[in-house]
C-alpha cells in the first residue's frame, strides 16, 4: 500500500513514488481534501515526499472527474495541486484541462481490460485519448491520413484545449499551469521534504 511502502523506508534513502489514490478518488470538497492531505502528510515519516496527482490513464480526468467538464473550475485543481509540500505529477492534458473523450462504442473501445473492469461499464479509452496539440485534423497528433488507435478529440475541445492555440493565449490553462511551476520552482519548501 501507499502508507506500508513509505512506512518500511526507516533510511530515508529510497524513492517511494506510489500513486496516492487516496487523494484522487476524494470528491472535489474542501473537508474531505483536506482530510486526505492531512492523513498523507501524518502518514508519512519527515523526510518523506508525498505524491500527488490529478488522475493517470485508469482515471476519468479530473475535468471530468472533479470539475464535472467545467473549464471554470479547472484552475482550482491545478492550484491545488501545485501548492502542496511534495511531488506534483501531471498527467498529458491536464495542463490543458483536457475532459474525458466522448465513450467509444465498444465495438471500437481499445482497452485490454475491456469495459467489464470498471464502474459503470467503462473502459479507460477515454483518459486516453491522444494529446491534442492543434487544431488540426487528427489533432496535430498524427498525420491527418491516418488512423489513430484511439479517435483524436473532436468539435470544441480539439478547437480550444490544444497545444497551439493555449501557447498562443497568455491567460490559458497552459500559462497558468508553467506559471505555478515556476512558483514551485522557486519554493523549496513545495518539492523538497524537509531534513531531519
Amino acid at each position: 500500500s501507499f502508507y506500508g511502502t513509505a512506512a518500511a523506508d526507516t533510511r530515508g534513502d529510497e524513492l517511494h513514488m506510489a500513486m496516492n489514490f487516496y487523494f484522487t478518488d476524494q470528491p472535489y470538497e474542501a473537508e474531505a481534501l483536506r482530510r486526505v492531505i492531512a492523513v498523507t502528510e501524518g502518514t508519512l515519516p519527515p523526510y518523506a515526499q508525498p505524491y500527488w496527482t490529478l488522475g493517470n490513464h485508469d482515471e476519468p480526468r479530473y475535468v471530468t472527474r472533479w470539475c464535472g467538464d467545467e473549464q471554470r473550475k479547472v484552475r482550482g485543481a491545478l492550484l491545488l495541486l501545485m501548492s502542496m509540500r511534495g511531488t506534483a505529477v501531471l498527467y498529458q492534458g491536464d495542463e490543458l484541462g483536457l475532459p474525458n473523450a466522448p465513450e467509444l462504442p465498444q465495438e471500437l473501445a481499445r482497452d485490454p481490460r475491456g469495459p467489464w473492469a470498471l464502474p459503470g461499464d467503462r473502459t479507460r479509452d477515454s483518459c486516453r485519448a491522444p494529446m491534442p496539440w492543434s487544431g488540426a485534423n487528427n489533432t496535430g497528433f498524427c498525420s491527418p491520413a491516418a488512423i489513430p488507435w484511439l479517435p483524436a478529440y473532436t468539435g470544441e475541445v480539439a478547437r480550444t484545449l490544444n497545444v497551439a492555440r493555449q501557447e498562443a493565449q497568455t491567460d490559458s490553462n497552459l500559462h497558468f499551469t508553467r506559471d505555478l511551476i515556476a512558483l514551485r520552482r522557486s519554493r523549496s519548501e513545495l518539492y523538497r521534504a524537509p531534513q531531519e
